[in-house]
This record gives structure tokens, sequence and C-alpha cells, in this order.
């Protein structure tokens, strides 16, 4: 399967800062291409941009490999939107 050209886009907007947490990937590129093109099932695609601590490290790796970027940029992404992230109310 082709990568999307969208992804040279996504990279230089990560590279250039302009991109700061994983969730902003997707206003960019649509979910579904990303999910088809690395073999993950939609909804749990779009419960992993979601809720970042369901993503795993294999998960991490490949996004990192089809955006072409290193592992640990990929990983700065989602501990940004992580951090950012309005604390659970407790029950």
């Amino acid at each position: 399967m082709v990568k999307d050209k969208r992804t040279k886009t996504v990279k230089i907007l990560i590279e250039t800062g302009n991109i700061h947490q994983f969730k902003e990937i997707f206003e960019h590129i649509p979910k579904t291409t990303v999910a088809d093109h690395i073999g993950i099932h939609f909804n749990r695609f779009t419960k992993m941009i979601d809720s970042v601590n369901d993503i795993k490290i294999n998960d991490l790796f490949l996004l990192s490999t089809y955006f072409d970027i290193d592992g640990k940029v990929m990983f700065e992404l989602i501990y940004n939107q992580r951090s950012n992230a309005k604390p659970a109310k407790k029950k």
C-alpha cells in the first residue's frame, strides 16, 4: 500500500513545531487513512486518539514509522497531549 502524500506534510509540521499534540496530526490527515495503513481497527484507533493512555508501544512505533519520524518524537506528542488533558473527575 502506498503512503498518503499528507504524511510528508505532517512530518514537516511536527519537525517545525507546528504540531504539539498527537491529536493535532488528524487535523491534516484523516484517521481512517492512517488506521487502514497501519492495520488498526478504526474504533480502537479513535479511542487511542481520544485517550492516549491506551496506546501500546507497538502502536507508537507503527505510527512513527508511518510518519517517518523518530519514536521519541511520537512519544513526546503523546506525552504532551496527556499532560494537557484535564484530570478525570473522581466518582
